[in-house]
């Protein structure tokens, strides 16, 4: 009987590696069909041709603020989900600095909801006007997909750049 339960150790103890042995390769082999996939989705995402983005044609809907009364040769437009603490941060990180500074227009623009939020979530003081992206321009037009960044304008309304989240205070 203590053969017969050595062999059984035996047995599984050789399956058990063999599993390992080939577990390796496998995860290995499914690692890099993953990566092969994403690399494959971002280039067909980059070769895309998204529109340049201008405020001009945007079809945002503004829910508050007025039209612009004081001279501006910048506008920042913060892009923000109304649900999202970091969007807050990075929103107050930029009134912070265009606070600092002369000729900025700083507007909020809400995406990825169906509906306006509420007006609770546009109460934040230095933000000269707020917007709601009803047509989903932000995503599908202009191919943008991060909360936080800041898209620059000039007062015409034609794209200069964009910022990431929290580099605002970089590109002074």
């Amino acid at each position: 009987m203590t053969r017969a339960r050595s062999d059984f150790s035996s047995i599984v103890a050789l399956g058990a590696l063999l599993g390992r042995r080939a577990a390796g390769p496998a995860l290995t082999i499914a690692c890099l069909a993953m990566l092969a996939v994403l690399a494959v989705l971002w280039r067909h995402d980059r070769a895309h041709p998204w529109e340049r983005p201008r405020l001009d044609d945007a079809g945002f809907v503004q829910l508050s603020g007025a039209a612009p009364s004081r001279p501006f040769t910048e506008r920042w437009l913060v892009i923000v989900q109304h649900r999202c603490p970091h969007c807050r941060e990075h929103l107050a990180r930029a009134v912070a600095e265009r606070a600092h500074r002369t000729g900025i227009r700083l507007d909020a623009l809400f995406v990825d909801t169906g509906t306006p939020p509420v007006a609770a979530a546009f109460t934040s003081p230095g933000v000269d006007g707020w917007w709601w992206d009803a047509r989903d321009t932000w995503r599908r037009r202009w191919g943008h997909r991060l909360y936080g960044e800041v898209l620059v304008f000039d007062r015409a309304g034609r794209y200069r750049r964009t910022w990431p989240p929290s580099a605002v205070a970089a590109h002074h």
